[in-house]
This record gives C-alpha cells, structure tokens and sequence, in this order.
C-alpha cells in the first residue's frame, strides 16, 4: 500500500491533522524565502552603506549619502530619523544628540520589526507542530487498538497496520514541519542580532558626529 494511499483510508481526524501540519508547512516556508530575500537585499546593501558612511568626514555628508543607499537598514533609519527632526526643527542638523538618540531609537525599533517579520510564527510552528504530529500519532494507534478490539482481539498486520500508518505519518509530517522552521527561526534571529547591532553602531556614529557638529558651531 502506498503512501497517499494510507492517507486517503486515514480516519477525518488523522486527514485534518495532516492538513494541517502541510498548511503550516506552506506557510512556513513563503515566510522562509521572504525572509532570506530580505536580509539577502539587506545585509548587501548595509555593508555599502556602512563603507560609504565610515568615509562621512561631517553629519551633513552622511545625510547626503542616505538617497543613494535607499535598501539598507541603517539608511531608511537614518533618513525617518532626519525627517521627523525635520519637521520638529526645521533642520537636522541644527538636533542636539540627545534628540538624534530619540529619533534613531524609535525609527530603529521600527526596522527591527521589519527585521523580525514573521519568527514569531516560526517559533510557534517550531514548538507546535511536533505535538501536533504527536495528536495524530496518539489518535492513529488508539485507531489501531479499536480495529483489534472490533476483530476478537487478533492483532493481525492487516488490521493494526493502518492504524499505525496514520500514527507514524502524523509523526513524520511534524517532524517535517517542525525542523526547517527552527533551522530558519534560529537563523534569522542570529541576523536579525547582527542587524541589531549594526543599526545600533550607525546610531552612534549620528550621534558622534552630531555632538562634533554642535561643538564646532560653539567655538
């Protein structure tokens, strides 16, 4: 008996289980490739940013290079954060470093969202599918005893075997599940750190350089 066979003769409950697990499975994996496509574009377009930015002698200057690096992190949050100044005090570069710290940490926490898109349900497909699968496991062998009880108690290979087919595929469907969404989920968030960080650096360097600014224009 093939496998899609044991399927179709598996009791509702067992076929919803394993409906289930595959919509996951789906879902999963459309959130995987978003995910690497996004801190692919990110990740290459944050290390331009960040040569270019090293090479910023004043504020000014890195404010400029902000329109030509539109795709990395550290930009777009740079570029919110000028903007809001902006609107508060006509220019940025006239914002102490206290108000930059304001600005960058908020317009920061809103690319880490962007960042983490979507771990929160790979960590919950992570943790749930394997017991998922294990409902259906529990639910194919008490299927198993049913067909023996209803047969004299014969435990024959004919009439336990389907039973115990619908027990192991609901394993192996959440196993299956279950393991490529906690490689990604633990993947992503070692990026996600790294993002973190490399936003937290660009935040310092704003600073910085906005405290220079200020500095000068007091002499």
């Amino acid at each position: 008996m093939h496998l899609l066979q044991f399927v179709r003769d598996a009791s509702l409950f067992s076929q919803g289980i394993l409906v289930l697990l595959v919509l996951l499975s789906v879902v999963s994996w459309a959130l995987i490739l978003d995910r690497i496509l996004y801190f692919v574009k990110a990740r290459k377009a944050g290390e331009d940013f960040a040569d270019a930015a090293l090479q910023s002698p004043g504020l000014s200057d890195l404010l400029q290079l902000v329109a030509y690096h539109g795709d990395a992190p550290a930009a777009r949050m740079l570029e919110d954060a000028a903007a809001g100044l902006a609107r508060r005090m006509g220019s940025p570069l006239s914002a102490t470093a206290n108000d930059w710290e304001r600005q960058l940490q908020s317009r920061g926490l809103a690319e880490m969202e962007q960042a983490e898109r979507g771990l929160g349900f790979l960590a919950t497909v992570s943790s749930a599918s394997p017991f998922i699968g294990l409902l259906g496991t529990v639910w194919g062998v008490m299927v198993a005893f049913l067909r023996i009880g209803s047969h004299s108690g014969q435990a024959m290979l004919e009439v336990v075997g389907p039973g115990i087919a619908e027990a192991l595929i609901a394993t192996v469907a959440g196993l299956a599940t279950a393991i490529p969404a906690t490689i990604a989920y633990n993947f992503f968030s070692a990026l996600s750190t790294q993002q973190r960080r490399r936003l937290e650096e660009m935040a310092g360097q704003v600073e910085g350089l906005s405290r220079a600014a200020r500095e000068d224009r007091s002499r």
